[in-house]
């Protein structure tokens, strides 16, 4: 539904801009798959001996989580590095394109030729 809502642009009549609304909906997404994981999570949990949580130290464990947290925003931050260009624009010089559609209809008749009729 969220992508529905993404697609036909509703979040602006709601009175949200794009971005907000995308990351918006990463969030949740990620708050979904943590619900979706809890119910075998529990029961794996008697898996474990009692205490074994107080024996491991987790002082520096926020910071764990927060650099997690910022590392997933990374990519967004590097958006810039990609060209800005036609998508239709041909990577290829033109030499090379004619050659290429010349090796293919080569390849094309001498296929014909060797198609056995008999078969």
């Amino acid at each position: 539904m969220i992508d529905l809502i993404s697609l036909l642009r509703l979040s602006l009549k709601i009175g949200f801009p794009c971005y907000c609304f995308v990351a918006m909906d990463e969030d949740i997404s990620m708050m979904i798959e943590r619900v979706k994981w809890q119910p075998p999570l529990v029961p794996s949990s008697k898996l474990f001996p009692a205490g074994l949580h107080t024996r491991t130290q987790s002082d520096n464990l926020w910071m764990a989580i927060l650099i997690r947290s910022l590392m997933r925003r990374v990519p967004v931050g590097l958006l810039f590095l990609i060209p800005g260009s036609d998508p239709n624009l041909s990577i290829l010089p033109a030499e090379m394109l004619k050659k290429k559609k010349v090796m293919i209809l080569l390849n094309l008749n001498s296929l014909r030729w060797s198609v056995n009729p008999a078969t």
